[in-house]
């Protein structure tokens, strides 16, 4: 007997739940053993630490406790979200292309120069409201555009609560939800019109 695709779902999301977990508890167990509680090594005083370095080690360490990693799941979510962006707005989704934009528009969406490429984020558990891109994703992304006379568009998709929210702004990089404008379905597909 086959086992369902239901069935089969749920048995790997207990998988990734476990697999995130195992992650964590990685996390805190992870050091040096020449590292006393205090930080110091194996006697001597702490070295001295600039004010710029202690802004950017807390900014580490604060990007650290917020990371999320990705997992297959959240994957899958996010190229269902990005495929029914390129279907509400008549794009063409590039998911199988590894393409740098998600969502191809107008002219680029036959392969010429021109239209527009979108990228499309997904927010599912992050504790902040903000949509983060690596920058050579960014460079990529703008140096397609300007070989190819791209505009560039951000679509952010929150599913976090019990009904999808849907945010625009024009341009690629990281942003918070709060710059970026809040859009309904038929605002979001008017705008590659």
């Amino acid at each position: 007997m086959k086992p369902s695709i239901k069935s089969m779902t749920r048995v790997i999301e207990q998988l990734d739940k476990l697999y995130d977990v195992i992650l964590v508890r990685m996390g805190k167990h992870q050091g040096h053993a020449d590292q006393s509680v205090h930080g110091r090594g194996r006697g001597g005083a702490a070295p001295a630490v600039s004010e710029a370095d202690r802004s950017r080690q807390e900014r580490s360490d604060r990007a650290k406790r917020s990371h999320k990693p990705s997992t297959v799941l959240k994957q899958r979510r996010g190229y269902k979200e990005q495929a029914f962006i390129a279907q509400i707005t008549g794009g063409k989704d590039t998911k199988l292309e590894n393409h740098p934009f998600d969502v191809l528009f107008g002219a680029a969406k036959d392969g010429k120069k021109g239209g527009h490429g979108a990228e499309v984020k997904t927010i599912m558990d992050n504790n902040n409201d903000k949509i983060t891109m690596h920058s050579s994703s960014r460079k990529r992304k703008e140096a397609y555009a300007k070989k190819n006379g791209l505009t560039m568009h951000t679509i952010g998709v929150d599913v976090r609560g019990s009904k999808k929210k849907y945010y625009y702004k024009k341009g690629v990089g990281a942003f918070r939800l709060s710059a970026m404008e809040r859009v309904t379905l038929a605002e979001l597909k008017a705008k590659f019109k």
